[in-house]
This record gives structure tokens, sequence and C-alpha cells, in this order.
């Protein structure tokens, strides 16, 4: 991946309010990988204030997919998601630190498939997601 790509997902990542508001932070980035952390924030909280909410966590999940498909697409084109199927294996109480990786199973013509998973620092899985993208062209 080009030095170009990483620094457009980068600046894109960090002006997308929405991934602000998550808390996200790329730590590492390479052809049909990322890896970033995620900082609870009292916002996310679910109603009984103890745990993320899921959608925070699917949100995050979604995001770890899209963004490892973008380091290999063209510089003019994003993933945009037509499917994800998340699996919630334990919840995450707050004030933890953890960190978002999303892979590329299949990097197709126009629809592609990435994975993502969701660790605490003791590399306990939190959640996991599978989601089929489709390729969008900016314009």
């Amino acid at each position: 991946m080009s030095v170009l790509k990483q620094e457009q997902i980068k600046n894109l990542a960090s002006k997308c309010e929405y991934y602000n508001l998550l808390g996200m932070e790329i730590l590492d980035i390479g052809d049909g990988y990322i890896r970033f952390t995620f900082k609870d924030k009292a916002k996310l909280r679910n109603l009984s204030g103890k745990a993320v909410h899921g959608g925070a966590i699917c949100s995050i999940l979604d995001a770890a997919a899209c963004l490892a498909l973008d380091t290999l697409l063209p510089l003019d084109v994003l993933a945009v998601t037509v499917n994800i199927q998340v699996d919630f294996l334990m919840p995450l109480g707050v004030g933890k630190e953890v960190f978002a990786e999303g892979r590329v199973v299949r990097l197709g013509n126009n629809l592609s498939v990435s994975e993502a998973k969701l660790v605490d620092s003791e590399d306990n899985i939190i959640a996991k997601a599978i989601t089929t993208l489709v390729q969008m062209t900016m314009s």
C-alpha cells in the first residue's frame, strides 16, 4: 500500500466526527489490515452504565472492516457496508482500553468480505464480525 493511501485513510478517519465520538485512534495499517484503539467514553454506555452499548461495538467493528478494505482500494474508491453479522462474546466493561482489528478475507471486483474483532488488553475477544462490503467511487 502506498504511503499516500495510508495518509488518506488516516486523514479521513481523523476528520470523521463519528469516529472521533467513538474514540478511534489508528495504531497500525497495512495491506488489507488495520488496528486501532477504542477509548471508552461515557456517552457510549448502555442503560446500566456499566458496559459499552452494543451499537457502539458494532460501529467499531464496522469501521475496522471498512478501513481494512480501504487499504486495498484505489484512492478514489471507499468501502461501504452492505451487511454485517456481529457476535457479542462478552460485555465490554467501562474504562477498559480495547483494540479493534480488521482484515480482508476476500477482495472482489465489486463485493468484498472483511472480518473484524474487538479485543481487550489481555487479548480476550469481546466481539467479532464478518462484513460484506461494496466498493463505491467517491464523487
